[in-house]
């Protein structure tokens, strides 16, 4: 740990400090290493050396301009980027090292809408339909089955157990996740926050079938590594004949045809675990549909 009376000199030295007292306490390890890249790519070949007192708005607009134009990053990716940077900054004002963090007056660049694949409801039954009859399902048949009916993440799916699914309330509690970079599960999801997510009747009598052959096991879905989704996952959709989609896609099916179907937008946000609806707000445009006729409701 390091002195209190400790004051970093340059950029790199707030960064180091930032992501020992910030990063290992409140970030996930994916996160981090995602963050370490960042860094190490992007930032600290420009800013590394840099006395703090020197950091000044125009060296910043001249970096995030040359990060957009060299054609090495899109939009997004150059918008995290930046966001990191204001991050290490914000905190480095308010641990008093900064006086004035000058990044929070670079604009973030304008992002066109973002599209996403999701299966048509011929193809969800399709697939469902295809492998639910075959006497020799793939082992990702049940993994997508349950991502079809409940909107889980990949890794809530492979750290889902059976204490987590109450089949007389009706409901799965999902509340581990397994990490990609520590090679295991974990107790706590992407947004260390635990939900509930209902159990529809088909989802309820697919779990009974499941159980029958992994309840001994204690995981719901005990297959197989969750690094081999996709390949399995887009094997299996194409002997289906149904669109290529990746496997998270099954989540933004969930989404689409949830609010089809006329659910609430507020009530898909606690299902999918989304911390604002902002986020969840997204989905709207993948049913444009969905507020056809809502303007009847006017009365003049």
């Amino acid at each position: 740990m390091m002195h209190t009376d400790w004051t970093p000199r340059t950029f790199e030295d707030l960064a180091c400090y930032w992501f020992l007292i910030h990063g290992t306490t409140h970030k996930a390890a994916s996160s981090l290493k995602r963050d370490q890249g960042i860094l190490r790519n992007y930032i600290l070949p420009r800013f590394g050396k840099m006395a703090l007192p020197g950091l000044h708005i125009n060296h910043l607009e001249e970096w995030f301009a040359d990060l957009k134009q060299n054609g090495r990053l899109c939009p997004k990716s150059c918008n995290d980027v930046l966001g990191l940077f204001k991050k290490i900054c914000n905190d480095g004002e308010r641990w008093g090292f900064i006086a004035v963090n000058p990044a929070n007056r670079v604009k973030k660049l304008r992002l066109p809408e973002q599209d996403f694949a999701f299966w048509s409801l011929e193809d969800t039954r399709q697939y469902l339909g295809f492998w639910g009859a075959s006497t020799e399902k793939p082992r990702i048949f049940y993994s997508a089955l349950v991502a079809l009916y409940t909107g889980m993440r990949r890794g809530e799916l492979s750290g889902l157990m059976w204490d987590c699914v109450d089949e007389v309330a009706g409901l799965i509690t999902v509340k581990r996740s397994y990490c990609r970079i520590e090679k295991k599960v974990k107790e706590e999801t992407k947004s260390k926050k635990i939900r509930r997510i209902p159990i529809c009747a088909i989802l309820a009598q697919r779990l009974t079938e499941i159980k029958s052959f992994t309840g001994s096991s204690g995981y719901v879905l005990p297959f197989f590594h969750p690094d081999l989704y996709h390949k399995e996952f887009k094997d299996s959709a194409r002997r289906a004949k149904v669109k290529i989609i990746r496997f998270h896609d099954l989540r933004h099916t969930f989404a689409s045809h949830f609010l089809m179907g006329g659910g609430n937008i507020y009530d898909l946000q606690r299902i999918l675990g989304h911390s604002t609806v902002q986020v969840t707000e997204r989905y709207t445009h993948l049913v444009p549909d969905h507020l056809h006729g809502k303007t009847e409701v006017l009365g003049f």
